[in-house]
């Protein structure tokens, strides 16, 4: 019995029990926290959009220097994505809004989201 215990505890010693693998939820980023991505009937802009995913997490959407200048007219233009009722993390479903075709800048010291361009451009709908 000594050595069946010896030998189950040398087991989990060398490979692990798992818990260490799985990070933990105080050691994530509060922008990777999932959530459901249906927009209420509320949300008429992006700028809404944005502000509702980031709800509760203590950051905060600017438009302010040194965000890009393009960054406030993509934000007042009508929000089109509506979301659904699938649940992925707030930064993917910010990116989601907008089709991956921008860089979310998030600036963790001060809490702010921002946007980036890659061409520096921004289409008008």
């Amino acid at each position: 019995m000594k050595t069946k215990l010896i030998f189950i505890l040398s087991i989990v010693i060398l490979t692990g029990c798992g818990a260490n693998k799985v990070p933990l939820a105080s050691s994530r980023s509060i922008l990777d926290t999932p959530i459901r991505t249906k927009l209420p009937q509320s949300v008429v802009t992006n700028s809404d959009a944005v502000e509702y995913y980031l709800k509760g997490t203590g950051y905060k959407l600017t438009t302010a220097n040194p965000a890009p200048k393009e960054s406030s007219k993509l934000l007042k233009q009508k929000a089109i994505y509506r979301g659904s009722s699938f649940v992925t993390s707030r930064d993917k479903a910010i990116l989601r809004m907008f089709n991956y075709e921008v860089d979310l800048i998030i600036d963790k010291p001060n809490k702010l989201i921002s946007f980036g361009f890659e061409n520096g451009e921004v289409e008008n709908d």
